[in-house]
């Protein structure tokens, strides 16, 4: 859990405790500077899960502590 909080805390760089779309927008313009603002609006809204337009730390665990279990 300790290296999944480290990379929610480096996106969320005002330190905000949640992820909103300038945060996201960055970290994926940084992995690759192709997306789209929509295809940046399409991964902000697919992780959040209560549809409340930021991702939380609880829900960010939730998604990607999934994705670690399904490579197992």
């Amino acid at each position: 859990e300790g290296d999944l909080r480290k990379a929610f805390q480096a996106v969320d760089k005002n330190r905000s405790g949640v992820l909103e779309l300038p945060n996201v927008r960055a970290a994926l313009l940084g992995l690759d500077p192709t997306f789209s603002e929509e295809d940046i609006k399409d991964v902000l809204k697919s992780i959040d899960m209560d549809e409340s337009g930021v991702v939380s730390w609880e829900e960010f665990k939730r998604i990607f502590e999934m994705s670690s279990d399904d490579d197992d």
